[in-house]
């Protein structure tokens, strides 16, 4: 029986079709995603599905949301820009693009430990 194919990697997926434009986690994102703990990933994990799926972002809708205090939604804030999601409060990933990111941001995370 054939093994399953796995892909650990956006860069994989997008050799397959380099025309594709997949969303990637920039340089310093990997960095980012690879030092946090792991209570600290989940969260991080959950406010990119949060707001790649409303495709709004707002700091204090974002705090609402996951009940955090206000500099733990600043730092969140900053880890979704560090890692690509939003620019200026503008979400910069399509909601069809998400499975597709969080692949690559495990994958940052996993290829960095």
């Amino acid at each position: 029986m054939p093994t399953p194919f796995i892909v650990d990697s956006v860069d994989a997926i997008a050799a397959l079709n380099p025309e594709s434009g997949f969303p990637q986690v920039p340089d310093e994102g990997v960095e980012l995603v690879a030092s946090v703990d792991p209570e600290e990933f989940d969260l991080l994990e959950r406010a990119i599905e949060l707001v790649v799926q409303s495709g709004v972002f707002s700091r204090v809708g974002l705090q609402a949301a996951l009940r955090l205090e206000n500099d733990a939604a600043d730092d969140l804030a900053h880890e979704l820009e560090t890692v690509g999601v939003i620019e200026d409060d503008a979400v910069l990933i399509e909601v069809q693009d998400l499975s597709v990111f969080l692949i690559d941001v495990r994958a940052s995370r996993h290829l960095a430990a």
